[in-house]
This record gives structure tokens, sequence and C-alpha cells, in this order.
């Protein structure tokens, strides 16, 4: 499960109607709520949602039942708040209706995932932050044949920060984010700022190349003019990772946190032994193939 799951984020106060009720009183509800849909449920049972644009094109008199819209988008609590966006663009709708065990508990529209998206952007760099890296991942891990993760944390840096100060380190950050994008292909390798001087990348490209990026990004580093003439270099580990065609979500493999927690041990080892690289092998990963 992803850490920014959509429940966290739900409007859980809903006003209901059933599929007797007129078109008025539904749209008096909305009014009197400033609600711009209300869900549709006949004996408990979710049947329809019924939006401020139907109550327009339909008369006052009408039932609901009439005027709601029968095929509902429905998610569970559990799924991202990105698995939500993608609901949402996949169907070009503007709201969700999010289900816990089959039982209707709320409502999230796409201002709000929208706003909570935005918060998942690392101000800093302007990289995106580790769910979104830990998102990608699991997608990638479901939706292709073998996956690569390339950990970067950056040799010193603490001696950086008492040398030249925070500020001049924070530049340093975001000069190190932009020698990462620089070697990054679109679509193909994604990116975050994991936490504090250590980054994150997940590709779909082989080992081979997955070496060969790592590679190209410590040179980039190596090759870049820093402030004040510091002295920037990265320590780097790389751990491939595949998903079998029919493994079942309950069988062995390692989880998608214990993968980047192996990820970060070889460049951890990278940086003590001076290898600048560590490849640590191929993991089989246990995740759930519920994501699309």
């Amino acid at each position: 499960m992803m850490d920014c799951t959509i429940e966290q984020f739900v409007e859980k106060k809903l006003y209901r109607v059933t599929p007797f009720n007129s078109v008025k009183a539904v749209s008096e509800l909305m009014d009197k709520f400033q609600a711009s849909a209300l869900p549709v449920l006949e004996n408990e049972k979710l049947v329809g949602i019924i939006t401020s644009r139907d109550v327009r094109y339909h008369h006052f008199n009408r039932l609901v039942a009439d005027a709601m819209t029968k095929k509902v988008v429905t998610v569970n609590s559990n799924i991202s708040i990105w698995q939500a966006q993608h609901y949402l663009d996949k169907n070009r709708i503007k709201r969700l209706l999010v289900l816990k065990e089959d039982c209707l508990i709320g409502m999230v529209t796409d201002t709000r995932l929208n706003f909570e998206l935005g918060k998942q952007t690392d101000v800093l760099t302007g990289l995106y932050r580790a769910d979104y890296f830990k998102h990608e991942l699991t997608k990638l891990l479901i939706t292709e044949k073998e996956v690569n993760v390339i950990f970067l944390d950056i040799n010193n840096f603490g001696n950086v920060n008492k040398k030249f100060g925070h500020a001049v380190g924070d530049d340093i950050l975001r000069q190190v984010a932009r020698c990462i994008n620089r070697s990054l292909k679109y679509k193909f390798d994604y990116v975050c700022r994991y936490a504090g001087d250590e980054f994150a990348i997940v590709t779909k490209r082989s080992k081979a190349e997955s070496y060969n990026l790592a590679k190209s990004i410590i040179f980039e580093l190596e090759d870049a003019i820093w402030p004040y003439d510091a002295k920037v270099t990265g320590a780097v580990g790389i751990v491939g990772a595949y998903r079998t065609a029919h493994i079942p979500e309950k069988s062995k493999g390692v989880t998608v946190n214990e993968l980047i927690n192996q990820v970060s041990k070889a460049s951890t080892e990278a940086k003590l032994t001076g290898q600048n690289i560590v490849s640590a092998g191929q993991l089989k990963i246990n995740v759930a193939n519920h994501y699309l």
C-alpha cells in the first residue's frame, strides 16, 4: 500500500439521495450545502450519482432516477492519490466515489487531488518526493518485465554544509538535481529527491544501461562547476527488480520498501569502499496486481 492513500483526503460528510427524490429537492440540497454532486443510494446500495449539471438539464418535477448518471466510477480507499488521478483522467471526470469494504465512505474531487499532488513536489529541487517514486516503482513493476533502481548518495555532504553553510548546500542540491535530469529520458526514467542528499531513480533500462546511466550522472557531478569550488561526488547503488507474470499477492518476495532499503545499502557500500557504483543483483518483488 502506498503512503499517500486516498482515504485521508476523502470528503466523508456526504448528503445522499434516493432515486425517488425529485430533482427540485436535490437542487435545494445542493444550494443549501454547496454541493456539486450527490451519491444516489437505494437500500444502502450505490446506484448512481447526480451532479449539478444533471439538475440543470432536467425538469424540477422529474425524479432523480431519470436524471442521475447510472455508470459511476468508484475506487477503493487504499489506492494512492496518483492512482486516483489516473482514474479521473482516464474517465474524464471531476470526482470519484470512494468505497471501503464495498461501502461508500465519501467522495474525492479533482480540486482536492491536485492540491495534494502539488505537495508531492520537493520545493528545493523541483523533483518529486519519495511517495511518488514508490508509486512509479510499483506501477512499473506491474507493467514492465524488469526495472532497475538507482540510488545516489552525495559524499560527505554534511561537511559541505559545515564548511560553506546551508544556503550554499541548498544551491548544490538544486544543481545535483539538474545534473541528474540531464541524463534522464522522458517517460523512461523517474527520479525523486528521496531524503536529504539522497536521490532515487527507477528506470525501464536494462541492468547494463542502468549502470551506464549511473556512470553518466557521476561524470556530470565531477565535471560540474560548483559554488566556492566545492568538490561534489556521489556514491551509487543499483538493484534490479522483476515481478513474474503470475506472482500471487501473498507469495514470497521482498516488498517495495525492502527493495529501496537494499539499493540504499548498496549505495552505502559504494561510499564506504570508494567504488562509486555497486550493483547488487536482482530481486523478485511482491506487489499487488490492482494498480490499473
